[in-house]
């Protein structure tokens, strides 16, 4: 087998010259550099010309040179005078141009590439071009054209002179277009993608496309785009997939404008200030419609009658529905997402959902009712509905009776103050339940009854609880997750908690006792009480708690540790005390903690670090006492030098014994050498 030789090239116009040479090279004499698969070659002798290129081999039946050139200035500061060609001309004929692209450099009215070698992608980018060039419109090689970055306003058939048979996609983005004459692309039958982005055309007339008829992908995003005449896509009719008009200034669309595109998959008239949704509007082949941040009021019936049983994504999020006429949702047959967050819409009803539809998404509108039966045409395929940033105050008994498929329910940031017995009836197979940053205060008892063989996630964080009854939470065998951060707690006591329950949060609450037997029957690895008012940890709290990785004990008023506060915390890994009040700490109070790696205690009122206060520390990785009036130091309190530099990660005095004396002498520190006292 031959070889295909793939050399990727970067060229720069600069005024550079070369050092070693390797006169064997067919593109001109090259300098190596550091790396062995890079060089820098001198192309022209009327241009200095930098080129980078690495090799990889292929084998096939013949050697070709498949190259990426690359064209650009090194110095962007410095004017290069227009150039007519690439100075690439000594390339072989069995070299392949894979890609050439020609960056921040003006290019001569009549610049051509090369024409002893095939080019698959042509790239211009930022050459002040004026037309469109004229000259690459002749070849039969090009599969892909970039031309973005310039100031061509017009395109007229003048522009594609010849067919190119092999060109695939064109790409004109950014280039200030603001007219296309009649026929401009009938020499481009062929073409698939059609990208037109960014630029000023504000009419799609009838006659603007002819030719296209194998066009697959459109892109107008970005345009004045503000009318769409009849007939615009009709040449594209049996071949359209994706076509984006995203930020226009559409304000209507005529009736059967996209319903000729019988195989168009995806459409985004996101961005735009239409206001009505009518019938006839959308082709029934579509999956994806977007129509985002308009300025839609109302939606007709019948507006997505061609579309039912086809569309999976339907997003309506950012624009002005105050109600939804019923039936309008109610006859999709596969609809995955219905986004209609950030309208006006305030009263849930029932005909207004209904179908397949399996991710419901209500965020952020006005929503301070939902009427008994409003998800009662709803399948069991809906698994997710999110009604955050809404104004909920309570919620109608078998609100959700119809819901068994749901798995995740929000409703954070509203205005429920109290969960009532049953509230959650119908949600056989809930998963997770957010209700973190309302106004609770009161969960009445059999509240989670309805979802307690299903539940693991419970989020009420940011609430305003104070009293939680007992078995509230050890009706959830399935808890794992449980966020009660930010409420009113001020005692935990037996009968709170129960089950798995591998993470909680009581963080930033007001507690100041544990009683004794309160995590009795919870196995957690993960307990966070910092922000508390905790001073006194009762012996044995947690003395169950042998599987628990991680305490967080943080902002509380802990002013002694002591042996017996940590008792049951056999398999701790990670330790956080730091931000209290301690200023003791009790022989033995770390001996059974000979797996934890890290200890906090920044930010406390340690003063003396003694004998045997760190004993059975054994496996300590980071010990953090930053933020302590320390003035006295035993050196035997660390067992080993090692662990004093753990403890002072960042004092480089620690570095050299022969230097400590002095240092600390400096810190007016008293420190203590074995079991021998030095005053200083």
């Amino acid at each position: 087998m031959g070889k295909f030789l793939l050399i990727s090239v970067l060229i720069f116009v600069s005024a550079c010259s070369t050092t070693a040479t390797d006169p064997g090279n067919p593109y001109g004499s090259c300098a190596t550099t550091a790396n062995k698969n890079y060089f820098v070659c001198k192309m022209a002798a009327n241009l200095t010309v930098l080129a980078g290129f690495t090799e990889k081999f292929i084998y096939t039946n013949d050697i070709y040179q498949l190259i990426d050139v690359v064209v650009y200035p090194a110095d962007m500061y410095t004017t290069t005078p227009p150039i007519e060609r690439l100075p690439i001309w000594r390339l072989q004929k069995s070299t392949i141009l894979s890609s050439v692209s020609v960056k921040h450099i003006e290019l001569h009215r009549d610049f051509d590439f090369p024409r002893n070698v095939n080019i698959g992608d042509i790239i211009l980018s930022n050459n002040n071009l004026t037309a469109f060039p004229t000259n690459i419109t002749n070849r039969d090689d090009l599969h892909y054209i970039v031309i973005q970055y310039q100031k061509i306003r017009a395109l007229s058939p003048n522009s594609f002179t010849a067919i190119m048979a092999n060109l695939k996609k064109l790409s004109l983005e950014n280039i200030q277009l603001e007219e296309i004459e009649p026929n401009t692309f009938t020499q481009l039958s062929h073409l698939t993608h059609l990208h037109l982005s960014e630029n000023h055309l504000n009419v799609l007339h009838s006659d603007m496309f002819t030719g296209l008829n194998h066009l697959q992908v459109l892109y107008l995003f970005n345009n004045q785009i503000r009318a769409i005449e009849p007939g615009t896509f009709d040449t594209m009719s049996d071949t359209l997939e994706y076509l984006n008009l995203n930020r226009n200034q559409l304000k209507v669309i005529e009736p059967k404008t996209f319903t000729p595109l019988s195989r168009l998959v995806t459409l985004d008239l996101s961005a735009n200030s239409l206001e009505i949704l009518a019938p006839d509007m959308f082709p029934g082949y579509l999956s994806g419609l977007d129509l985002r941040f308009n300025e839609i009021h109302t939606i007709k019936p019948g507006t997505f009658a061609n579309i039912t049983d086809k569309l999976q994504y339907l997003a309506l999020d950012g624009n002005q529905l105050t109600t939804i006429e019923p039936n309008i949702f109610t006859q999709f047959g596969n609809l995955d997402k219905l986004i209609l967050r950030h309208n006006r819409l305030n009263t849930l009803t029932p005909d207004m959902f209904g179908g397949q539809v399996q991710h419901l998404i209500l965020n952020s509108n006005q929503i301070n009712t939902i009427k008994p039966g409003t998800f009662a045409n709803v399948s069991a395929k809906l698994k997710q509905i999110s009604l955050q940033d809404n104004q909920l105050e309570d919620l109608e008994p078998n609100t959700f009776m119809e819901l068994s498929g749901l798995r995740s329910l929000d409703m954070m940031n509203n205005y429920l103050k109290v969960l009532s017995s049953h509230i959650f009836a119908g949600l056989d197979n809930l998963n997770t339940l957010y209700l973190d940053y309302n106004q609770i205060h009161t969960i009445e008892p059999e509240a989670f009854a309805d979802i307690k063989n299903s539940l693991k996630w419970l989020h009420l964080k940011h609430n305003e609880l104070e009293v939680i009854k007992p078995n509230t939470f050890t009706q959830l065998p399935k808890l794992e997750y449980l966020i009660m951060s930010e409420n009113r707690l001020k005692v935990l006591a037996p009968g709170m908690f129960a089950g798995p329950l591998m993470n909680l949060w009581l963080d930033a609450n007001q507690i100041h006792a544990i009683k004794p037997g309160t995590f009795d029957k919870i196995n957690s690895k993960y307990m966070f009480l910092n922000g508390n008012q905790l001073s006194v940890i009762e012996p044995n709290t947690f003395k169950q708690l042998s599987g628990i990785r991680s305490l967080n004990l943080r902002k509380n008023y802990f002013k002694t540790l002591s042996p017996d506060m940590f008792a049951g915390l056999d398999n701790l890994k990670s330790l956080f005390l730091g931000n209290n009040q301690i200023h003791t700490i009790e022989n033995g109070t770390f001996t059974q903690f000979s797996g934890l790696d890290t200890l906090d205690l920044t930010e406390n009122n340690l003063t003396v670090l003694h004998l045997d206060m760190f004993a059975g520390l054994d496996r300590l990785k980071d010990l953090r006492l930053e933020d302590n009036p320390i003035d006295t130091i035993n050196f035997g309190s660390f067992g080993s030098f090692s662990l004093l530099q753990k403890a002072f990660p960042a004092a480089d005095w620690l570095n050299g014994l022969s230097r400590l004396p002095t240092e600390l002498n400096k810190r007016r520190v008293t420190y203590v050498m074995g079991n021998g006292i030095i005053i200083t």
